[in-house]
């Protein structure tokens, strides 16, 4: 299908916590429970006070921590409790760390302090949100100096400190935009920054430096953007709802595909600003007139037909009410297979399923072909590329991957300590997955990007990045959305625990429910679906209640 990368318009499911916070709210409204992503007129602003005469040396060092709930100007009033000489060296961009709060200033001497703390994330100068669990113990070393009889900090670390309820409402998400080594598919690579008037600024900045390193990693996620290109001034402006993005002219190396492909990395990642509904390239100050692309192969949508896929009553197809719609040409094929793990390609025209005898490809041109045939597989996976992937439980590096006509590559996976696999599951842009495994009695879930050769042809899984699971047997794992992964373990009890992580931002505990044995997501999750032992289907429905709306489901399919 034709699309055109001017209108490209990725949706972002953000989720911002909200509880007490720090200082005065100078605008906005706090409330308890999710938000979208702050535009910069709508942003929560806090007025943290200013140092008083007379302050002690913790009373200035708890006033400059508090005041990192207001990064405006650049954290104008941090600087206030910092010596004048000092004032221009602090880089407060330079990372975030977040604790919980609970502080304790301990006084070395007259002139010098260590703040004790506990960390449970960290966000770096480029907006990368790392959690830290389990939190780790944290000291900082602080120095003062009496400036007009008054006591200011003359050197801190870089960076700040905020505590978690302020930063869930200071610093909120945002989704860059990279692509695939094809140009055909964007990817997503989350970041933090603080909410206000450079918001805009801060997006693009960071857009220009490149992917995350774990993407970037042998050049499996690109940017269309030439090397060295940065922005000419300090700010992104926004005319009539236009963010007006002007460039070196290191841009010019681009060619007019390049243009087109870096209008669209820009509109997706500003997709998160309230006040842009629009981009502008100029190059030093020159409007560049970037046609729409005529590329018939262009994929910039990962969504999916949202209906629960699967075996219901006996019948492969789509749950439509009480009943399945199948899926013509393709139906047909799985009913008979007994299949106990399917996953259907987004085009509903072929499938790969594990049978009793191993993954077998299913397409409704040409019916069933067996390819691998090697005993405890786990469930096949599909990517873009029409590539299946399929690995034993039991031998987590013998990653093989067919293509539909039969040839066979072995895929060099990153994970070497691992005694088993219980879950491989290719994002629908093709350049990430996400690898459930086991360790001896430890359970590891880790996100990776793909590395591919000719035909686009899977050849290898890059370094690893740890994703936040709960301890006890891995059993599942999916995505829910294009962002967000989701884990399914046993715990020693017996009883199913379930957790979301942000890939790149925080996770969460999802509501425990009858024993599950199977996972699939959709578009976003309230989407996802659990399957479970009793064959009983359910939906989530907020964050915390599982709705039945099924039952007889031999087997949750996924669509890729």
């Amino acid at each position: 299908m034709t699309r055109t990368l001017l209108a490209v318009l990725v949706a972002t499911a953000l989720t911002i916590s909200a509880a007490a916070c720090s200082g005065i709210p100078r605008s906005g409204n706090v409330q308890k429970g999710a938000a979208v992503a702050q535009d910069d007129s709508n942003a929560i602003e806090f007025l943290p006070a200013s140092p008083v005469d007379g302050a002690t040396q913790e009373q200035i060092l708890r006033g400059f921590l508090d005041a990192a709930s207001s990064p405006q100007d650049d954290y104008a009033i941090a600087r206030e409790y910092l010596a004048g000489t000092f004032v221009a060296n602090w880089d407060a961009s330079a990372s975030v760390t977040v604790d919980f709060g609970v502080r304790s200033v301990v006084l070395t001497s007259d002139t010098a302090a260590v703040l004790q703390t506990v960390a449970s994330a960290t966000v770096d100068g480029r907006g990368a949100y790392a959690e830290i669990k389990p939190s780790s113990p944290l000291s900082l070393s602080y120095k003062f100096v009496s400036e007009k009889g008054q006591w200011r900090l003359v050197a801190v670390p870089a960076g700040v400190v905020i505590d978690r309820f302020t930063f869930d409402q200071v610093f909120s998400t945002h989704a860059l935009y990279f692509f695939d080594p094809t140009f055909m598919h964007l990817v997503p690579d989350l970041r933090y920054f603080p909410a206000g008037s450079f918001t805009t600024t801060r997006i693009m900045k960071a857009l220009l430096q490149g992917p995350a390193a774990w993407l970037a990693d042998g050049g499996a996620v690109v940017s269309a953007f030439p090397a060295g290109t940065a922005l000419v001034a300090e700010t992104v402006p926004i005319a009539a709802r236009i963010a007006m993005v002007d460039l070196t002219s290191q841009a010019l190396q681009a060619t007019r595909e390049g243009f087109i492909h870096m209008q669209a990395q820009t509109t997706a990642s500003l997709n998160s600003i309230d006040s842009v509904s629009g981009v502008q390239l100029l190059v030093a100050g020159n409007q560049q007139d970037i046609a729409a692309s005529t590329n018939p192969d262009l994929d910039i949508t990962t969504r999916v037909d949202a209906r629960p896929l699967g075996m219901f009553n006996g019948t492969f197809g789509f749950l439509n009410g009480e009943t399945a719609e199948p899926i013509a040409g393709l139906s047909e094929l799985l009913q008979p297979l007994n299949a106990t793990a399917i996953t259907v390609a987004s085009s509903l025209v072929l499938a790969a399923a594990r049978t009793e005898a191993g993954v077998v490809l299913v397409r409704s041109t040409s019916g069933v072909t067996m390819l691998d045939t090697r005993p405890g597989l786990i469930s096949p996976s599909l990517d873009p590329s029409n590539y299946i992937w399929s690995v034993p439980a039991n031998a987590p590096m013998e990653i093989n991957v067919y293509s539909t006509d039969g040839q066979v590559t072995q895929v060099a996976a990153p994970w070497p300590e691992a005694s088993r696999i219980v879950s491989l599951n290719i994002a629908r842009d093709g350049s990430r997955l996400v690898a459930l495994l086991a360790l001896g009695d430890q359970t590891r879930f880790v996100a990776a990007n793909i590395q591919r050769g000719d035909r686009n042809r899977p050849v290898k899984i890059g370094t690893p990045i740890n994703v936040i699971t709960d301890a006890g047997i891995p059993l599942d794992a999916t995505w829910a959305d294009p962002t967000t992964v989701v884990s399914l373990v046993k715990g020693a009890d017996g009883s199913s625990h379930l957790a979301s992580q942000t890939i790149g931002g925080q996770s969460q505990e999802l509501p425990s429910s009858a024993p599950v044995v199977s996972l699939a997501g959709a578009n976003m999750m309230t989407q996802l679906r659990i399957r479970a032992a009793d064959g009983s289907l359910y939906v989530l429905r907020g964050t915390s209640y599982w709705q039945l709306i099924a039952s007889n489901v031999s087997v949750l399919a996924t669509l890729q």
